[in-house]
């Protein structure tokens, strides 16, 4: 029996819902994937991630004021009561009409007949003011409106109006825009401009599935080098896990992300950590001197020798104090305050000493953090290479060395 028209439409019509749905859950991945490859970042203070919710000390995960919530960012604390900001997010993506604008009717659009307003407004400004009344004193809160549809410029000056507080100088449909914001936020006046001042709408227009996977595909590359394809694949299997209505609602650390990268701890970032003396006001020697002279010649490979307890160390720290501000010395300690003499040490393994210099690289640049899956990779030594090359060019193009 032949399908009647309607019903080839109704297929139609549910195949797309699907891949919408579908499309819109994979933008939700890959921007809380690309957020949260943040926490491997060493310069950021961001601590801890959650998909589909807030992390809360109340835990009320399923609190309904956190449905606007798709994902939240906890920076100098990993709850809403502990955090000195929070970001909390709502992303919206259309595979249908993406040239289309976010105007003020859509983002107050209530699809509930009765019991209640469910506009992306309403949902955000509920979000709000539940973390508002949660945050401790001083904490900073961001709310965030993540689209692949731009915004109208007719939201930004109705936005603008009530934070100048010069409504009564709008005309008709400014008015009409005005009032349709402030029934939907549902918040009292001075609530709705503290809203307003924290609403972000800059990312909105700019992002797509595909330029969020590139960017996410070029830092995974930048962190563990080869089959970064794969791994984007496992991390955002891994976020989807988290987005599941039955999962847990764990929240997303650095400890996580390197779980999910195969490293056991944050022992792997630095695995022969240094164990140098300090010299309170040393006096300054004169090797330390040759040595930034042979240095600024070019000289690539310096030797200082000495007996035991002679000053090769000290001699070598003073060395940092000598170079121009600009400048960043990174020293591996191969000797560890006799730790190498211990098996369970081991850094006389040149993958150790690898991952031990190019790590504190990143915490010196704050560039993401160098991983290797395996000690027996083949190109670790080539990928060792590849991040001095990127430090070196990071301070190129920040003007600081020629």
């Amino acid at each position: 029996m032949e399908a009647s028209l309607a019903d080839i439409g109704l297929q139609r019509t549910d195949a797309l819902g699907a891949r919408a749905s579908n499309a819109g859950d994979q933008f939700q991945e890959l921007w809380a994937l690309q957020q949260t490859l943040g926490l491997l970042n060493p310069s950021t203070d961001l601590v801890a991630a959650t998909v589909e919710g807030v992390r809360s000390e109340a835990g009320d995960s399923d609190n309904r004021s956190w449905d606007g919530v798709d994902c939240a960012l906890y920076f100098g604390g990993d709850s809403i009561e502990t955090a000195t900001k929070v970001v909390i997010a709502q992303l919206k993506y259309s595979t249908t009409e993406p040239n289309d604008d976010w105007t003020v009717a859509r983002l107050t659009y209530n699809k509930r007949k009765s019991g209640g307003d469910n506009s992306v407004l309403r949902r955000l400004a509920n979000a709000f003011s539940t973390a508002m009344n949660r945050m401790k004193a001083g904490a900073q809160l961001v709310v965030h409106l993540v689209s692949n549809q731009g915004v109208s410029s007719e939201v930004f000056e109705a936005i603008n109006t009530i934070l100048s507080r010069n409504g009564s100088e709008a005309d008709a449909k400014l008015s009409a825009n005005i009032e349709k914001i402030k029934r939907s936020a549902g918040l009292s006046e001075e609530k709705l401009i503290s809203f307003l001042k924290a609403l972000d709408l800059s990312d909105d227009g700019t992002a797509s599935r595909h330029s969020l996977r590139g960017s996410i595909t070029q830092r995974v590359a930048e962190i563990i080098g080869d089959d970064e394809s794969a791994t984007v694949q496992r991390l955002m299997f891994s976020i989807r896990e988290l987005m599941m209505p039955e999962a847990s609602r764990e929240f997303i650390s650095r400890k996580t992300i390197l779980g999910w990268l195969g490293v056991a701890s944050e022992i792997g970032l630095f695995p022969a950590a240094s164990d140098f003396k300090i010299v309170i006001d040393p006096i300054v020697r004169e090797p330390a001197r040759e040595l930034l002279a042979e240095s600024r010649k070019g000289t690539q490979v310096i030797c200082l020798h000495g007996n035991a307890g002679c000053g090769k160390t000290t001699t070598l720290m003073q060395l940092s104090s000598l170079l121009p501000p600009s400048s960043i010395l990174t020293l591996f300690d191969c000797y560890g305050g006799g730790k190498f003499l211990l098996t369970s040490d081991r850094r006389h393994l040149p993958e150790h000493a690898f991952i031990q210099i190019a790590n504190q690289l990143s915490l010196d640049l704050g560039i993401p953090f160098f991983l290797a899956q395996s000690s027996r990779n083949p190109l670790l030594v080539k990928r060792f290479l590849q991040r001095i090359r990127l430090a070196a060019d990071l301070l190129t193009s920040q003007g600081l060395c020629p």
